[in-house]
């Protein structure tokens, strides 16, 4: 080792193994040369072409923990006046040794170089270049010289140098955003790591081995790739460093290169904190959002059909006139609740582990699920017309009242009013519900347990507010012959939920199972590819998912989306109109709504010309939330 690196020093000190012959360099069997592409003008463009012996390597721009990568300058003020150097992506070297991580290129590079030339300094059609690079084999030994670039009198084109150049100009990253096919994610901090995913709209067929990214950066360590891993339509990768930094508010430049295709995301983006300071920092927010979430599902329409259930149970209780029991039966309700919305948190877990995709309300797309909710409030109808009676079995609770005689068991009948309460209202998207439970789909199982165990808390409030204070009875009206009316109206309540998850499934085995979109008010029936399109070429888009089941989407429909006075502002405005029915299952629908972050309906977004990313409505649509937001697309 010790001689060979004498001998380099001596071939450096006394030029016997390097040499410059006009555009070309040459030291140790490694040479560097610049093609000229094309001059137009006074601008040139050309390529500085390394051939690299075996273990030999030079540097990337962004070279790691060590190395200089070339430098083009020019050896007179004022030769040079414009400058672009473009920088393919590099391979990752990692020495375990010294625990060094560096970005090279090895065997063959080509750097392409725009140049903007001072024609008035030219001689002898020559443009004198001085170059800097490191080349390192057992140790790296800087290089200085001075090259000579060809400059025609007139316009010239190179067709095979530029065909040479082209192939490493198309390794050149381009920017994400200005890409449809992959779509950054998230990206997090944790600890010595950062985790990057990458989702598409489609099913990802290439190996792991063609997946790697850089994460580069003032202030930021070097990370090195750890490792991949591809799930249907999504892409993780793990990088790593040799020490805990946490660069989550630092300016950032995200370098991806996917089965050789190579993307840059600009340095405006900032990492997520690191998870453990999102559940320090954000718990109260989304305990919070959850909590509001769960809340505001006891008053959406997908849970019309069980408001007659709910309502029974307190007039039995405003009947018997026993605060204790009206506590238990509510607190049995929340259980219910509670129980129900924990068990969809362990479901929510097994399919993100699994790598399912699913969204919120999709059980309503499934034959059983519907044959069974069918079953269910049937049973419950005849119960109220008074056809029999439910007898449930009896336990002792006696320990929780002042006598030791027996309480009639109200456990099961209140907490399967729970569960069905909840099953129902998960077709509802509210604007909380929407944001909780996309945060749920997209973070750790920790959060995703929290989350939904605080809907249930929310959707459980009102039955709290009886547990805590069960004399609030005493505000509700007395027991009288109307309460037997009660029950026939509520028994037919239920009559009407169960002929609307009848027709629900009469979709499954309808020989044209999806509506018509086109026959409706000028809707188009969506198709991802079309809008894409039409949001390419400039053309506004409106995107409407909606579903049968999903009682919010209809309401949306009448009140806004087939207003007679809003279609007629989409034509004035010449907006393309597109509708998705997702009744029953549609992957395409399911990816584009993951590829927007949202795992439920309704959902309603516009693209124009200057949001060509889109601008995506609230769940529940007014006219006037509408129509600011049409202004926004329109400024």
């Amino acid at each position: 080792m010790i001689v060979r690196v004498f001998f380099i020093l001596i071939s450096i000190l006394f030029f016997k193994n390097s040499y410059c012959l006009d555009n070309k360099y040459e030291f140790e069997n490694n040479t560097v040369e610049l093609i000229l592409s094309e001059k137009i003008n006074n601008s040139v463009k050309f390529g500085l072409y390394f051939k690299l012996d075996k273990d030999w390597k030079i540097y990337w721009i962004f070279p790691g923990d060590a190395g200089s990568p070339p430098m083009i300058s020019s050896t007179q003020k004022g030769y040079i006046q414009n400058l672009k150097v473009s920088w393919p992506l590099p391979h990752e070297d990692y020495d375990k040794k010294a625990r060094l991580t560096t970005r090279v290129y090895k065997n063959e590079i080509i750097l392409p170089v725009k140049m903007t030339i001072n024609e008035d300094l030219v001689e002898n059609n020559k443009v004198p270049v001085k170059l800097e690079f490191q080349i390192c084999k057992d140790i790296c030994i800087p290089i200085t010289t001075s090259l000579f670039l060809d400059y025609p009198d007139k316009n010239y084109v190179d067709k095979k140098s530029q065909s040479l150049l082209k192939v490493y100009e198309n390794k050149v990253p381009q920017n994400l955003l200005k890409q449809s096919k992959f779509k950054l994610k998230s990206i997090k901090n944790i600890d010595d790591k950062i985790f990057i995913k990458i989702s598409s709209e489609e099913d990802i067929l290439i190996k792991n081995s063609n997946i790697f990214a850089y994460v580069i950066g003032e202030k930021i360590p070097t990370y090195r790739n750890l490792s991949s891993n591809i799930e249907k339509n999504e892409i993780s990768i793990i990088l790593i460093s040799e020490s805990i930094s946490d660069v989550s508010d630092k300016d950032m430049t995200v370098f991806l290169s996917i089965d050789e295709e190579n993307y840059y995301i600009e340095s405006s983006l900032k990492l997520e904190n690191n998870s453990k300071n999102v559940i320090n920092n954000n718990t109260l927010t989304i305990i919070i959002i959850s909590f509001i979430g769960g809340f505001i599902l006891n008053f959406m329409p997908c849970v019309f059909p069980i408001l007659g259930l709910k309502i029974t149970k307190f007039l039995k209780q405003i009947e018997v006139g026993d605060p204790l029991k009206l506590k238990l039966s509510s607190f049995y309700v929340c259980l219910g609740i509670i129980f129900t919305f924990l068990i969809l948190a362990i479901i929510t877990i097994i399919f993100k582990t699994m790598g399912i995709s699913f969204g919120w309300g999709i059980q309503f797309q499934e034959p059983i699920f519907l044959y069974f909710l069918i079953l269910v409030l049937l049973v419950f109808s005849l119960n109220l017309f008074g056809v029999f009676n439910i007898k449930m079995p009896k336990i002792n609770f006696s320990y929780l009242s002042d006598t030791k005689k027996n309480n009639t068991n109200i456990f099961f009948s209140n907490f399967f009013t729970g569960i069905i309460s909840t099953i129902l209202s998960t077709p509802c998207t509210a604007p909380f519900v929407g944001t909780a439970v996309s945060i749920a789909l997209s973070q750790g199982n920790y959060i995703t347990v929290l989350i939904f165990l605080f809907m249930g808390f929310g959707k459980s409030f009102p039955y709290l507010i009886f547990v805590m204070k069960p004399n609030i009875i005493n505000f509700f009206p007395r027991p009288g012959k109307w309460m037997v009316y009660m029950k026939f109206v509520f028994g037919f309540l239920f009559i009407i939920s169960i002929f609307w998850l009848i027709s629900l499934l009469i979709n499954h085995y309808s020989s044209s199972k999806k509506y018509n979109p086109l026959k409706e008010n000028g809707w188009i029936e969506f198709k991802h590819n079309e809008v894409k399109e039409l949001v390419k070429n400039g053309q506004p888009v409106i995107v409407d998912i909606t579903a049968k089941w999903c009682i919010t989407c209809k309401i949306n429909k009448k009140n806004v989306l087939d207003n007679k006075e809003i279609i007629k502002i989409l034509e004035e405005k010449n907006i393309k109109r597109f509708r998705g029915d997702w009744t029953l299952p549609d992957e395409e629908i399911l990816n584009y709504l993951k590829y927007h972050g949202k795992f439920g309906i309704p959902f309603n977004i516009i693209y124009t010309e200057n949001y060509k990313d889109g601008i995506m409505f609230s769940e529940i649509l007014t006219k006037k939330n509408f129509l600011n937001t049409l202004s926004r697309a329109f400024p």
